[in-house]
């Protein structure tokens, strides 16, 4: 992890040293500053050979210790829905709760966010799903929740991959760069050219390009044959 951003996350309490500085960490970090929420945590249960969840979070140890010692795992509703939920969840719109569930989420709100949203990333045998948290107003949290969601599925789906490629000793496998991967995910999610090139502060030539060069590594007819390969390897949200 680089020095900066380091001294931030020190700054802002986190326990940079569990973390291991890993690059993992660094993309949740850096949506954490890049979004201006409080808190990203992304969890996956069913890797092969780890049978605890793995998790990479910019949340206080306080809190990961208390949820691992009190095994909030096992009523946490995300986890149990994550699977089954092909859609983002509010943490508000959540219903059907048992009142162990509800207790569990009122004390996640104290120590994490008041406003949160869980974006599934996987299913069967992997069930992963990244969370993201704030205090801001209910007003702002709605007006953001959009470029909350597309952002986190993207961040979420390269943290995914680096868990994934860890977890078997081996690199990320990625064959897409982060640009080409991020060009890809966006325009699957409905984004013209210009609106890529303004989130990602490019432009339109170079984000033609950078789809180019994806579809071209993809060994794909199209950019839609791209996505769709890349959403089948992983490599972006489905």
């Amino acid at each position: 992890m680089n020095e900066r951003l380091a001294r931030q996350a020190v700054d802002d309490g986190v326990d940079v040293e569990r973390t291991g500085g890993c690059p993992a960490f660094e993309t949740a970090y850096r949506l954490v500053r890049e979004l201006g929420v409080k808190h990203v945590n992304y969890y996956a249960t069913g890797i092969s050979g780890s049978p605890m969840p793995v998790i990479v979070s910019t949340y206080l140890s306080e809190w990961i210790s208390l949820y691992q010692e009190r095994g909030y795992f096992f009523i946490d509703p995300v986890v149990e829905r994550a699977d089954r939920s092909g859609s983002p969840m509010e943490w508000d719109h959540l219903s059907g709760l048992e009142p162990s569930q509800k207790a569990f989420i009122d004390l996640w709100r104290q120590k994490v966010g008041a406003r949160g949203i869980s974006i599934p990333l996987g299913s069967t045998p992997v069930v992963a799903a990244i969370s993201i948290t704030s205090d801001e107003p209910v007003e702002s949290w709605n007006a953001r929740k959009s470029e909350i969601c597309w952002k986190g599925m993207v961040a979420g789906q390269r943290i995914h991959r680096m868990a994934l490629a860890a977890r078997q000793g081996k690199e990320d496998p990625q064959p897409l760069s982060t640009v080409q991967s991020d060009c890809l995910a966006y325009l699957a999610i409905g984004m013209d050219v210009s609106e890529i090139g303004v989130v990602l502060s490019m432009r339109e030539a170079q984000v033609r390009k950078n789809l180019d060069e994806a579809q071209r590594r993809m060994n794909a007819l199209s950019h839609s044959h791209a996505i769709a390969k890349a959403a089948a390897m992983g490599y972006i949200g489905r």
